[in-house]
């Protein structure tokens, strides 16, 4: 053993997954039926399939289109929330009426920026339809 510990951040894509790649057989398809000779490959992500359980499964793989698919959803569904949050932070900062004399101006544009920047995010997802 080398005893180094490895931050699973810099691994390929496939270890981040539910399904980390399989190290003692190739394909990593749970529906594969092929004998272990079959021909086939190990992609970038580091999961493996053979070349006819690749096809049947689009062309992707299934376990990291799974962990980007949800990422994705997990986060459309924190950025409104997020924003939110940032809201409350602004109004509870109002108490001091200095401040606010002072940063009325700037709130009130920073606050507009906000609202377009977060129209414009959710006009952007649903035209990729990801988060409906």
């Amino acid at each position: 053993m080398l005893n180094k510990i490895v931050d699973e951040k810099i691994l390929p894509i496939g270890w981040n997954s539910s399904y980390p790649p399989k190290l003692d057989e190739l394909c990593n398809w749970n529906k594969c039926d092929l004998l272990l000779e079959a021909s086939g490959s190990v992609l970038s992500c580091g999961h493996g399939y053979h070349i006819e359980c690749f096809k049947k499964l689009h062309e992707k793989c299934l376990h990291c289109y799974k962990y980007l698919c949800d990422g994705i959803r997990h986060n459309c569904k924190i950025f409104p929330l997020d924003m939110k949050f940032d809201n409350i932070k602004e109004d509870s900062n109002e108490d001091l009426e200095e401040q606010t004399n002072l940063q009325e101006s700037n709130i009130d544009e920073a606050v507009s920026m906000n609202e377009d920047i977060n129209n414009k995010l959710v006009e952007a997802l649903k035209s990729l339809r990801l988060c409906q």
